[in-house]
């Protein structure tokens, strides 16, 4: 898709990508998942396991359902322990991917499909509000993606949520600059 979700035929992979430990609660995003301070995981133990009542890790195979429940114990995750923008800004991005597959799934007249584009709006307004603030705060690569991808997907979010005027902006940086790869441009 134009904000970068790969799309697969047989199945998403991106159902897999947040592990949650079946004991503590403690969730992540894989590439995120090996790195909490001490403090973090006091936190975690404090506000996230306290009150974690398990979770079924013996699945084969996730459903869109299985995979947003993880994602969002992701996000809480981020949230308690403090994150960076910009770890938050993925997990939200890729909350909304996976909110956008489950509706795409649904037969087309299906009464929950008008719901799940509202969560969808939400997580990427989360992840566009996340990708600046990360895009101010934090030094490159972000998340695996140098500055020019950065830009690129900031302005296609801004797109997705109306504000044409700030996607225009990011998109003629992205035009204008040496350092942005044909394929970018």
């Amino acid at each position: 898709d134009t904000d970068l979700r790969p799309r697969y035929e047989l199945t998403d992979p991106l159902k897999y990508d947040a592990i949650v430990c079946d004991k503590c609660g403690y969730s992540s995003l894989t590439r995120f998942f090996p790195h909490l301070t001490i403090n973090q995981m006091r936190k975690i133990r404090t506000e996230i396991s306290s009150g974690f009542s398990g979770i079924d890790n013996n699945k084969e195979v996730y459903t869109y359902d299985d995979a947003i429940v993880r994602h969002k114990l992701a996000l809480a995750c981020c949230i308690v322990k403090g994150a960076k923008y910009s770890e938050r800004a993925y997990t939200c991005l890729k909350l909304a991917w996976l909110i956008r597959g489950k509706y795409e799934a649904l037969p087309e007249n299906d009464i929950r499909i008008d719901a799940l584009k509202d969560d969808e709006i939400e997580c990427l307004e989360n992840a566009y509000e996340g990708f600046v603030s990360a895009f101010s705060n934090e030094t490159f690569p972000i998340c695996g993606m140098d500055e020019m991808t950065i830009t690129y997907l900031v302005a296609e979010l801004a797109f997705r949520l109306g504000k044409y005027e700030e996607s225009l902006k990011m998109l003629a940086r992205v035009l204008v600059a040496r350092t942005a790869s044909r394929r970018i441009k």
